[in-house]
């Protein structure tokens, strides 16, 4: 035995206490890591069918809008074809269409240039 082996060895057991310490805090925070991940992934999805459905809300929306300002372009001017399909847009016959197909029908003259 060297005579300096004996200054050496409480420090190397501090290093290894300290070693299976640091590991221990690792394999524990990966542990809870792991957990918070499934987590993560389910709230991940949340959101992703969130977005979906405010998009969908926001394309009714938009066609609801353009409804209405063809129904009052039809009431100002007469003009039926402003209550026909948007070009682009596809057609739906969802009931922002009825209602506002409904609407210029039942007031084929009332208050329009053409009456």
């Amino acid at each position: 035995m060297h005579p300096h082996d004996c200054l050496f060895m409480p420090r190397q057991k501090y290093v290894n206490r300290l070693g299976l310490l640091a590991a221990t805090v690792v394999f524990t925070a990966v542990g809870i890591g792991g957990d918070r991940g499934q987590h993560f992934i389910a709230d991940a999805a949340q959101v992703a069918h969130t977005n979906g459905v405010i998009a969908g809300v926001d394309a009714v929306e938009a066609r609801l809008r353009d409804a209405e300002a063809a129904h009052r372009g039809y009431l100002l001017t007469g003009n039926v074809d402003l209550l026909g399909p948007v070009p682009g847009q596809p057609r739906t016959g969802g009931a922002a269409a009825g209602a506002a197909g409904a609407a210029g029908k039942r007031q084929p003259g009332a208050g329009g240039a053409g009456a």
